[in-house]
């Protein structure tokens, strides 16, 4: 199966434009290992059969292949896989002179060599830059996880940015989702102003009415304070703040050390 889709999808005109190939659901490996096997054959043809030099085989793994999966182990797998794949087409000599093998799972670039570093393999969170150009981490929940990958099998370009305009050929931008919002507000006769931020705010209400910490909020929604946190999210919950009334607020003492009032 995987021969048969790659046979149609990575084609010589394809492989030309040097395409980064993306699996969100990258289980074994056996995807991205193949990807990466016909790019380098298609290399080597270039060269005309000329073996391509380790440097060569670091950047296709580095810019052209990248892989994602809910499950920890499925990526400890695919990454092994890859590492035996990247092996397979280097000399005995070259192997033994350079024995450090690239980082394929993802973590803080602060922390590691850019240049041994790939970002090719993530589990379910990634890194990226948000309001005030903070680094911020944003969680994937299986339910996301599964409608990214039915949209990028539904793509048919190969922009390397994970969500495009109509024509794929240019990446989606902040004014493009304000765009689809307004225009969805007027279709459902919404008065009120409707933004993307709104999705930010009602996920992170429904997190504390379904009894999520505080403390984990503030970590979901990148705040670097919690006093931000409580600011914008404690007390809105104004049933349980109804039922914790009637729970609480107890003047006989029998009835407040648990016994009938």
């Amino acid at each position: 199966m995987v021969e048969f889709i790659l046979a149609r999808s990575l084609t010589p005109e394809v492989l030309e434009r040097s395409p980064r190939v993306t699996d969100f659901a990258c289980g074994s490996g056996i995807f991205l290992v193949e990807s990466f096997r016909r790019i380098v054959r298609y290399q080597v043809r270039k060269q005309n059969g000329k073996r391509l030099s380790r440097s060569q085989l670091r950047k296709i793994v580095r810019d052209q292949i990248a892989g994602i999966d809910i499950n920890e182990e499925a990526v400890r797998v695919s990454a092994f896989s890859l590492y035996l794949a990247f092996l397979h087409y280097q000399e005995p000599r070259e192997i033994n002179e350079q024995r450090q093998l690239p980082n394929l799972k993802w973590a803080k670039r602060a922390h590691t060599n850019g240049e041994q570093h790939f970002d090719v393999l993530l589990r379910r969170e990634a890194k990226i830059i948000g309001k005030g150009k903070k680094e911020r981490t944003v969680f994937f929940t299986d339910r996301a996880l599964g409608w990214i990958k039915r949209y990028l099998e539904s793509r048919t370009d190969d922009y390397p940015a994970l969500f495009v305009c109509r024509n794929g050929r240019t990446r989606l931008k902040r004014d493009d989702l304000w765009r689809y919002f307004e225009r969805h507000r007027r279709l459902v006769g919404i008065n009120k102003k409707v933004t993307p931020h709104i999705l930010r705010h009602t996920a992170a209400t429904q997190l504390l009415f379904n009894g999520c910490p505080i403390g984990h909020i503030k970590e979901i929604l990148g705040h670097e304070r919690l006093e931000t946190t409580c600011r914008y999210y404690l007390g809105l919950d104004r049933r349980a703040a109804k039922a914790a009334h009637q729970k609480y607020l107890r003047y006989d003492v029998q009835a407040a050390a648990g016994e009938p009032a």
